[in-house]
Formats: structure tokens, C-alpha cells, sequence
């Protein structure tokens, strides 16, 4: 009886939810919706203060900084009083455009998450009607195995150990209901809502790969990956560093001073030498991390254009085993059981290809998160 019941409650809840939807749904563009997210976020709207402190900061260092390098006095006053406030300044300079960047990545990474939820709410909707039709199968194996013990068909063993499979299966079930509840709840709170019966409706992202300009996309990811302007910007700092010492070091006159004095400036001066070609080689490294990162992501989305295909050309099989069936099952050859499973099945092939085509949507979303598609698409039109 408490089967049942389960099963009447994802019954309803279905039932409730394709009422709801359909008469009380507010609707969404996939723009509209980011925008409410955006405006939700905290952590978005406070970039603007964040880029403006750091203009402030630039500014500040801007005004320290000599207008013009003079190469004189000793190293270390050298040092101390131009290579340090140009390096200051250089410094604040990079951490203000890094504020802007990080400004664009907190609408990109918004955006994507956004994607991601709706994506969620979609395979938790598609979970949902199927834990109802396998509930309903597993309800009725139950019954007929109640029958078969019944009547002596069956060993007690077989009976309890078939039973509690069919019962772990429904209870399982039936925790899909509140996995669409909390997927729903955090994609209302994203967008600052208190609704829960938003459709929105996703962009279409994805293009056949050899309609793309792949080194457009790259160069897009590459001018936007803080990572590697971070590590971009170390190296100019060490470079900046490397060149003004150097600048200084040539101008002494190496045979006119002492052991002492030629080994203090050679450390100085190997040592930006060495800080330089250190922070050249960590950029270089995560570049070439990029590049793999960059190539996986790619064949990635290959993967996932054959796995579609491949959905495609399963479903196509089971609607021809489907037709076959129906024959079987009209002239008896076949259990009702036998034939509704066959029906179940392609109902959950279908949902797995909406599923990958999601999946692929986010990953081509990923892929065009920072490039402009008129830009990237190319157009072989001999333009």
C-alpha cells in the first residue's frame, strides 16, 4: 500500500507541475533571464566599486612613478627610488585592467551557471516523469510476484529477495521529486525570484566545428583566462625589473670597481635576470596548459556530436523494434509487460538525447562564452 502511495504521490506532483506550467508559467529568454541573475548577484554589481578602487590605486602609483628613467647614482638608490615606483606603478596598472577582466568573468561564470541550472531543472523534469512510468512498472511486477507467491510459483527467498529490489527501486524513485524541488528552489534564488514555475528557454549554441574559426575562439579564451594574464603581467613586472637593472648595470664601469662592489651588483643583476626567465617559464607552462585544456574541450564536444548521433540511430532502431512489437504483442507472442517496456525504454533514449544535447549546448556555451559569433562563424560564401 505505501508503494502505491509513493506512486500516486509522483502522480500528483507531476500532475501539479504540468497544470502549473502550463497555466501560470512565466516565460523566459535565455538574455532576460541573465539579466535578472546579474542583477541579483552581489558579487557582479560589486565589481564596479572594485574596478574603481583600483583605478584610484593606479592613479596614486601613477603620480610616484619617475616620467622619465635617469640611470645615475648608486644600485641600490637606483633602485629604491625609480625601479620600485615604476614597478608600482606598472603593478597597479595590471590589477586595475585584471579588476575589469574579472568583472567580465563574473558575468561569464553567471551566465554559465545560469545555463547549467536550467539545463538541471530540465533532466530533473525528464527524471521525474520517468520515475513515475518506472514506478508504476515496478507496482505492478510487485503485484504480479504477490500473485505468483500466492500460488506456490515461487521460493520464499526468491520472493523476499525480488521484492526488496522492487521496493529499493521505488523508494529511490521517489527522491527524484525533491531533487527537482531544490533544483528548482536555487533557480529561483539565482534569479531573485519566488516563483516556481519559470521556463526558460535556452539559446541555441551549438554550430557544426568546421563552420567555427577555432583560432579566433582560442585567442578570445586566451585574452580573458586570468590565469594566464596574471601570469602574462608577472613577466612583464620581472621583464620591466630584468631591463631597468640591466640598463644600470651596463652603464658602471665594471674594471673600475672593486671585488666587492662587481659581486653585489652581479647578484642584482643575475637575480632579476633569473626572476625574469623563472616568470617567462611559468607563463609559457600555463600557456601550454591552456593549449591542452583548449584541445580536450574540443574533442569533447566531438564526443558528444557522435554520441548524439549514435542516440539518434538507437531510437530510430527501437521505433522499428517498437513496430515489430506491437505485432508480437497483438497476436500474443509478447507480454503487455514486454511491449510497455519497449515503450518506456525509447521514452528514455529520447530523454538521454535531449539530455546530451544539453550537455553539448553547455559545452559549446563554454566554448563561446567570450567571442562573438559573427566573428568566429566563418562564411563560405567567397566574401
Amino acid at each position: 500500500m505505501k508503494y502505491l502511495l509513493i506512486f500516486l504521490s509522483l502522480t500528483l506532483i507531476l500532475s501539479f507541475m504540468t497544470v502549473a506550467y502550463a497555466e501560470a508559467k512565466l516565460y523566459y529568454d535565455f538574455d532576460e533571464a541573465l539579466k535578472m541573475a546579474l542583477e541579483n548577484s552581489y558579487e557582479y554589481k560589486s565589481k564596479n566599486k572594485a574596478i574603481s578602487k583600483a583605478y584610484e590605486a593606479f592613479e596614486a602609483a601613477e603620480k610616484e612613478a619617475p616620467e622619465e628613467v635617469k640611470y645615475t647614482k648608486s644600485m641600490k638608490d637606483f633602485i629604491s627610488e625609480q625601479v620600485e615606483s615604476t614597478i608600482r606603478a606598472d603593478k597597479a596598472y595590471y590589477s586595475y585592467r585584471q579588476s575589469i577582466l574579472d568583472k567580465s568573468n563574473t558575468k561569464a561564470n553567471i551566465a554559465i551557471s545560469l545555463r547549467s541550472l536550467i539545463i538541471e531543472l530540465s533532466n530533473a523534469k525528464k527524471s521525474l516523469e520517468e520515475s513515475v512510468a518506472d514506478t508504476n512498472a515496478w507496482d505492478e511486477e510487485i503485484k504480479l510476484l504477490d500473485l505468483r507467491f500466492d500460488k506456490g510459483f515461487i521460493l520464499i527467498k526468491e520472493y523476499k529477495e525480488k521484492k526488496k529490489e522492487l521496493e529499493d527501486k521505488i523508494k529511490t524513485a521517489a527522491k527524484t521529486s525533491d531533487t527537482l524541488k531544490d533544483i528548482d528552489y536555487k533557480l529561483n534564488d539565482f534569479l531573485g525570484k519566488k516563483e516556481s514555475d519559470i521556463e526558460i528557454t535556452l539559446d541555441d549554441t551549438i554550430f557544426p566545428l568546421d563552420e567555427l574559426d577555432l583560432i579566433q575562439i582560442k585567442n578570445d579564451m586566451i585574452k580573458n583566462d586570468m590565469t594566464l594574464l596574471q601570469k602574462k603581467n608577472q613577466r612583464s613586472l620581472a621583464l620591466t625589473n630584468y631591463s631597468l637593472v640591466e640598463g644600470r648595470y651596463d652603464k658602471y664601469n665594471l674594471d673600475r670597481l672593486s671585488d666587492t662592489m662587481l659581486d653585489e651588483l652581479t647578484e642584482i643583476f643575475e637575480e632579476a635576470k633569473e626572476d625574469y626567465e623563472e616568470a617567462d617559464k611559468e607563463y609559457k607552462d600555463a600557456l601550454k596548459s591552456f593549449d591542452k585544456n583548449f584541445d580536450k574541450m574540443i574533442e569533447d564536444i566531438k564526443e558528444g556530436l557522435e554520441d548524439i548521433e549514435d542516440l539518434k540511430e538507437e531510437i530510430i532502431e527501437e521505433e522499428q523494434n517498437l513496430r515489430n512489437s506491437k505485432l508480437k504483442y497483438e497476436f500474443r507472442i509478447i507480454s503487455q509487460k514486454e511491449y510497455k517496456d519497449i515503450h518506456r525504454n525509447i521514452d528514455k533514449l529520447r530523454n538521454k538525447l535531449a539530455s546530451a544535447e544539453m550537455s553539448l549546448n553547455l559545452d559549446y556555451a563554454k566554448l563561446l562564452i567570450y567571442s562573438n559569433l559573427e566573428k568566429v562563424i566563418l562564411i563560405n560564401q567567397g566574401e
